[in-house]
């Protein structure tokens, strides 16, 4: 059922969308320029009491060429994951 309802769009959610398009943007290019000069967005090292490993290269991964698709260092599959269920008695 659609609504009608847009008061959610303010300027946060507008800053929010937009910032959610920058890191599509960021993670999906190659990991150097055409100068190959070494490009880094984000990067995980990691680091005590992390839950995930820290990554290769310095925490930037491998390097990628340009594909149009989002690069990640981690899948949500592979870092560790704790779900809580609940019991009834």
């Amino acid at each position: 059922m659609a609504t009608k309802d847009a008061s959610f769009m303010n300027d946060n959610w507008k800053g929010v969308i937009k910032q959610v398009f920058r890191v599509i943007n960021e993670q999906s290019q190659a990991s150097f320029d055409e100068d190959f000069n070494s490009i880094s967005y984000y990067n995980w090292t990691g680091g005590h009491g992390a839950l995930s490993p820290q990554v290769t290269n310095r925490g930037n991964n491998e390097p990628k060429a340009y594909t149009g698709l989002v690069g990640t260092h981690h899948r949500p599959s592979d870092d560790i994951s704790i779900f809580g269920a609940s019991r009834r008695p």
